[in-house]
């Protein structure tokens, strides 16, 4: 070999134990200080993620592992199928890749007992994929959140945040996925049906905007609901009381494979209510026991995991048929009517449509303007329920408006006096609830300024 080669090679050689020598400094170093928003932060340990092997995991709560089974996929044995939630993985990963406390306290190990350090309260190993490990043991809570800490075999003391922290002194718990929604986006748009029980029977809401279906009124709904009460859903309710459906969360799990007399406690045994999201195989259903305060027990269809709900996510538990459907109770589209009849005190008004494109027509048989024959279509579409009949006892009837259809058939919105000065509202001979009086004002006051040329307020 010659001098050249030689020399080449010692120099390489050389470089590489520079090199080794370097890696070995940045591991050994016990910590690495850093500035961050919420102070100064020691790094204890920086490895890439997919260097991280498993966490082990063992406290008064249990003991857990979360091992990288290939890169970028991650399983807690003990949960065996049950889905994991994808920020949680993150967040875990990168927790054991990446461990950092809020400050060194000590780097005696005198103050063992002052931190809680002489009785162990739990551990946490992070093991790497060259066979390298971490072990984390862990002492008393601090005040505000948070614990103390030290690196095993170290005397180095150090307090941790309690989001810093969470992964290392929590339980397999912690990563199941809280997302109970088969919907990936936030949009309720993308609501494409839901189906849930409570008191009042069974409702199935389906997404009809495709159909592009607009009533008389100018409403445009983007849901129907069918089972216990049939009909459009009204846009405010719905967006009210269901825009959070495509969201729906739980708020944490509390029990895995659970025993039946837990089942019991918490109301799963017989529970009381369900939601079902989506369609086929990526639905999911939801099974609701029983109310602990401002929660609810629940689980999902399949997976042996009690959750806590909030009771602002299921509110639709107390709705009625009344509450969810379209309160424009007889709203047809313009297009399908040949002619409606109002019918006051006896005086009878007759709007035939004539083009329903150009929303015009006729009133009495004499031609009027499209802008106000429009508006006054939209005050016989309003004549609608507002709230449930109650007590209030049906007298005479006051008004009618009869919409005959392009085929010949009717339906028929009847007001009827009240002892309390309410109008009951009643729909082909069905009693739908209670309006205020101001409806009938309005209608007469539309008919009035419809023969005089006068603006139709819709409003009432």
């Amino acid at each position: 070999m010659g001098k050249k080669q030689k020399r080449t090679i010692f120099l390489l050689l050389g470089a590489l134990l520079v090199v080794a020598a370097a890696i070995a400094v940045l591991l050994l170093l016990p910590e690495k200080e850093e500035g961050g928003q919420d102070g100064p932060s020691f790094v204890l340990t920086d490895r890439p993620v997919d260097e991280v092997a498993s966490l082990a995991v063992e406290n008064e709560k249990g003991s857990y592992q979360f091992i990288q089974v290939t890169t970028g996929s991650w399983q807690v044995p003990s949960l065996g199928d049950i889905p994991l939630g994808k920020n949680k993985i993150y967040e875990c990963s990168k927790t054991a890749a990446k461990i950092s406390a809020t400050q060194k306290v000590s780097d005696s190990a005198d103050d063992n007992a002052k931190y809680g350090l002489d009785q162990i309260q739990g551990t946490a190993t992070v093991t790497y994929t060259d066979g390298t490990s971490v072990k984390l043991e862990f002492g008393d809570e601090i005040d505000g959140g948070g614990r103390y800490f030290r690196i095993a075999g170290k005397d180095a003391i150090y307090a941790g945040s309690a989001n810093a922290l969470a992964y290392l002194t929590g339980q397999d718990l912690d990563l199941i996925d809280l997302e109970l929604s088969p919907y990936d986006s936030t949009s309720s748009d993308n609501l494409k049906r839901a189906e849930f029980q409570n008191a009042s029977g069974v409702f199935v809401i389906e997404n009809i905007q495709s159909q592009q279906v607009t009533d008389g009124y100018g409403n445009f709904f983007k849901y129907r609901v069918s089972g216990a009460a049939q009909g459009y859903v009204d846009p405010a309710f719905f967006a009210e009381n269901f825009t959070n459906l495509v969201q729906f969360r739980a708020s944490s799990a509390i029990a895995v494979d659970p025993t039946p007399e837990q089942l019991a406690g918490y109301g799963l045994d017989a529970p009381q209510s369900y939601l079902l999201l989506g369609e086929g195989d990526s639905a999911i259903k939801v099974l609701i026991g029983r109310a602990d305060g401002d929660i609810y027990y629940a689980m999902r269809d399949g997976y042996p995991v009690v959750f806590k709900l909030a009771d602002y996510v299921v509110n639709w538990l107390e709705i009625s048929p009344f509450d969810i459907l379209n309160k424009y109770a007889t709203a047809p589209a313009m297009d399908q009517v040949r002619e409606v009849t109002l019918d006051i005190d006896g005086e009878k008004t007759v709007l035939a449509v004539t083009d329903a494109a150009t929303r015009t027509g006729t009133c009495n048989g004499q031609a009027t303007d499209a802008k106000l024959f429009g508006e006054m279509y939209q005050l016989l579409c309003s004549a609608r329920p507002e709230e449930q009949i109650g007590s209030a006892q049906k007298g005479e009837q006051v008004a009618a408006i009869t919409f005959t259809y392009n085929d010949g058939n009717q339906d028929v919105m009847a007001l009827f006096s009240t002892e309390s000065r309410k109008l009951l509202v009643q729909k082909n001979g069905q009693d739908l609830g209670l309006a205020r009086r101001a409806l009938l004002d309005a209608l007469k006051q539309g008919v009035e300024n419809l023969q005089a040329g006068k603006q139709v307020s819709k409003q009432w």
